[in-house]
Protein backbone atom coordinates (compact mmCIF):
# COMPACT_ATOMS: atom_id res chain seq x y z
CA UNK A 1 0.00 0.00 0.00
CA UNK A 2 0.92 3.25 -0.47
CA UNK A 3 0.81 4.40 2.79
CA UNK A 4 3.31 2.13 4.16
CA UNK A 5 5.91 3.59 1.48
CA UNK A 6 5.16 7.12 2.39
CA UNK A 7 5.89 5.96 5.90
CA UNK A 8 9.36 4.19 5.33
CA UNK A 9 10.42 8.08 3.50
CA UNK A 10 9.23 10.06 6.37
CA UNK A 11 12.96 11.75 7.00
CA UNK A 12 12.81 12.52 3.08
CA UNK A 13 11.69 15.21 0.45
CA UNK A 14 7.67 13.88 -0.52
CA UNK A 15 5.99 15.70 -3.59
CA UNK A 16 3.08 14.25 -5.45
CA UNK A 17 2.65 15.03 -9.22
CA UNK A 18 -0.08 13.40 -11.43
CA UNK A 19 -1.93 13.67 -15.17
CA UNK A 20 -5.81 13.21 -14.91
CA UNK A 21 -6.66 10.38 -12.46
CA UNK A 22 -3.64 10.34 -11.01
CA UNK A 23 -3.55 14.28 -10.52
CA UNK A 24 -6.94 13.74 -8.58
CA UNK A 25 -5.25 10.73 -6.43
CA UNK A 26 -2.13 12.39 -6.12
CA UNK A 27 -4.40 15.73 -4.23
CA UNK A 28 -6.35 13.26 -1.90
CA UNK A 29 -3.09 11.56 -0.98
CA UNK A 30 -0.92 14.92 -0.67
CA UNK A 31 -4.01 15.86 1.60
CA UNK A 32 -3.63 13.07 3.09
CA UNK A 33 -0.35 13.01 4.68
CA UNK A 34 -0.48 16.54 5.32
CA UNK A 35 -3.08 15.92 8.13
CA UNK A 36 -1.22 12.39 9.39
CA UNK A 37 1.11 12.97 11.68
CA UNK A 38 2.48 9.53 11.36
CA UNK A 39 3.40 10.62 7.43
CA UNK A 40 5.76 13.07 6.24
CA UNK A 41 4.32 16.60 5.07
CA UNK A 42 4.61 17.05 1.13
CA UNK A 43 6.43 20.37 -0.24
CA UNK A 44 4.11 20.68 -2.85
CA UNK A 45 1.51 19.30 -5.40
CA UNK A 46 1.68 19.29 -9.49
CA UNK A 47 -1.05 18.19 -11.51
CA UNK A 48 -1.67 18.25 -14.67
CA UNK A 49 -5.41 17.59 -16.35
CA UNK A 50 -7.12 16.92 -13.33
CA UNK A 51 -10.60 16.63 -12.26
CA UNK A 52 -12.34 18.33 -9.64
CA UNK A 53 -11.40 16.10 -6.73
CA UNK A 54 -13.04 17.34 -3.92
CA UNK A 55 -16.06 19.58 -2.59
CA UNK A 56 -15.66 22.92 -1.18
CA UNK A 57 -15.04 22.26 2.24
CA UNK A 58 -12.54 19.71 1.07
CA UNK A 59 -10.72 22.58 -0.82
CA UNK A 60 -10.34 24.95 1.70
CA UNK A 61 -8.82 22.70 4.39
CA UNK A 62 -5.86 21.38 1.21
CA UNK A 63 -2.47 22.96 3.04
CA UNK A 64 -0.44 21.85 0.15
CA UNK A 65 0.61 23.92 -1.99
CA UNK A 66 -0.52 23.04 -5.09
CA UNK A 67 0.63 24.15 -8.92
CA UNK A 68 -2.82 22.99 -11.35
CA UNK A 69 -2.03 23.15 -15.15
CA UNK A 70 -4.81 23.31 -17.46
CA UNK A 71 -4.47 23.12 -21.11
CA UNK A 72 -7.51 24.71 -23.12
CA UNK A 73 -10.17 22.66 -23.61
CA UNK A 74 -9.31 19.70 -21.80
CA UNK A 75 -12.41 17.85 -20.74
CA UNK A 76 -11.35 16.25 -17.71
CA UNK A 77 -10.63 19.44 -15.84
CA UNK A 78 -14.56 19.54 -16.52
CA UNK A 79 -15.75 17.23 -14.51
CA UNK A 80 -17.44 15.82 -12.12
CA UNK A 81 -19.61 19.15 -12.96
CA UNK A 82 -19.25 22.72 -10.73
CA UNK A 83 -22.97 22.25 -10.02
CA UNK A 84 -22.87 19.35 -7.94
CA UNK A 85 -20.72 20.95 -5.07
CA UNK A 86 -17.07 19.96 -6.75
CA UNK A 87 -14.25 22.24 -6.90
CA UNK A 88 -11.00 22.59 -8.44
CA UNK A 89 -7.73 23.85 -5.76
CA UNK A 90 -4.13 25.47 -6.16
CA UNK A 91 -2.84 28.19 -8.51
CA UNK A 92 -4.50 27.46 -12.06
CA UNK A 93 -1.64 27.94 -14.70
CA UNK A 94 -3.69 27.98 -18.17
CA UNK A 95 -2.23 27.24 -21.64
CA UNK A 96 -4.30 28.99 -23.79
CA UNK A 97 -5.29 27.44 -27.62
CA UNK A 98 -2.33 28.09 -29.25
CA UNK A 99 -0.34 26.22 -26.17
CA UNK A 100 0.74 29.86 -24.37
CA UNK A 101 0.59 30.50 -21.13
CA UNK A 102 -2.19 33.01 -20.16
CA UNK A 103 -3.57 34.82 -17.72
CA UNK A 104 -6.69 35.54 -19.10
CA UNK A 105 -10.77 37.27 -18.12
CA UNK A 106 -14.23 34.54 -18.23
CA UNK A 107 -14.66 36.44 -21.48
CA UNK A 108 -11.13 35.77 -22.86
CA UNK A 109 -11.40 32.51 -21.84
CA UNK A 110 -14.38 31.45 -23.44
CA UNK A 111 -12.84 33.33 -26.91
CA UNK A 112 -10.30 31.44 -26.18
CA UNK A 113 -12.08 27.80 -25.52
CA UNK A 114 -14.02 28.42 -28.45
CA UNK A 115 -11.05 29.25 -30.72
CA UNK A 116 -9.55 25.84 -29.53
CA UNK A 117 -12.48 23.89 -30.67
CA UNK A 118 -12.94 25.51 -34.00
CA UNK A 119 -9.19 25.05 -34.53
CA UNK A 120 -9.82 21.09 -33.23
CA UNK A 121 -12.31 21.36 -36.42
CA UNK A 122 -9.93 22.76 -38.72
CA UNK A 123 -7.65 19.96 -38.15
CA UNK A 124 -10.17 17.21 -37.93
CA UNK A 125 -10.03 16.58 -34.73
CA UNK A 126 -11.95 17.00 -31.04
CA UNK A 127 -10.00 19.64 -29.29
CA UNK A 128 -11.48 18.43 -25.78
CA UNK A 129 -10.10 14.97 -26.04
CA UNK A 130 -6.32 16.08 -27.55
CA UNK A 131 -5.80 18.89 -25.00
CA UNK A 132 -5.80 15.84 -22.33
CA UNK A 133 -2.67 14.26 -23.49
CA UNK A 134 0.33 14.59 -21.30
CA UNK A 135 2.20 14.58 -24.27
CA UNK A 136 0.74 18.14 -25.53
CA UNK A 137 0.97 19.63 -21.84
CA UNK A 138 4.55 18.43 -21.77
CA UNK A 139 5.26 20.16 -25.52
CA UNK A 140 3.29 23.17 -24.28
CA UNK A 141 4.88 23.40 -20.66
CA UNK A 142 8.60 23.13 -22.33
CA UNK A 143 7.73 25.43 -25.12
CA UNK A 144 6.55 27.99 -22.56
CA UNK A 145 9.97 27.65 -20.56
CA UNK A 146 12.04 28.04 -23.61
CA UNK A 147 10.36 31.02 -24.52
CA UNK A 148 11.10 32.77 -21.27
Amino acid sequence: MIIEDVRAIKSQTLWFCGHSLGAAMATIMSSRCWYDDGLADPQGLYTYGSPRAGWKGFVKTLAVPHVRWVNNNDIVTTVPPAFLGYRHDGQEFYLNAYGKLRKLTAWQRIKDKCRGLWMGIKQGGIDSFSDHSMTNYVAHIANNQENE
